[in-house]
């Protein structure tokens, strides 16, 4: 397990999530994968997938680095996927002008947790609420 890869064309981690009740990842292994096949350094959280029958050892085999805690995944990465909006816990890590990828589209539906992202100076979107 050592650092990400410098020249990778992106860093991209994957939280585990912490909301109550909340089993599923960012990202499976075979989106990381991919991800890693086109230049990206994807970054997950030990653990990370576990609710979702996901083991550590299918992400390290995707490709993935394996990390303990949000702390390091938040710092490193250049963009993080998450399934649902950033709890305070995770607010506090996020940078500015880091990208959080939000699948659930609750985010646009709960404006002040939307408000406490963007004081952050965070750019944040919640890609189930895109519409073609």
């Amino acid at each position: 397990m050592g650092l990400p890869h410098k020249d990778a064309d992106m860093q991209i981690g994957v939280p585990k999530e912490v909301k109550d009740h909340e089993d599923r990842v960012g990202l499976v292994p075979s989106s990381v994968a991919e991800l890693v096949h086109h230049g990206h350094q994807v970054i997950v959280e030990k653990g990370a997938g576990i609710g979702s029958g996901l083991s550590d050892a299918e992400y390290t085999a995707a490709g993935a680095t394996l990390h303990d805690g949000p702390e390091a995944i938040f710092s490193l990465a250049d963009m993080i996927v998450k399934v649902k909006e950033p709890l305070p816990s995770e607010r506090k890590l996020l940078e500015p002008f880091r990208e959080v990828w939000i699948s659930d589209q609750g985010l646009v539906e709960r404006r002040r947790s939307m408000r406490r992202i963007m004081a952050r100076r965070t750019k944040a979107a919640a890609f189930r609420a895109w519409r073609s």
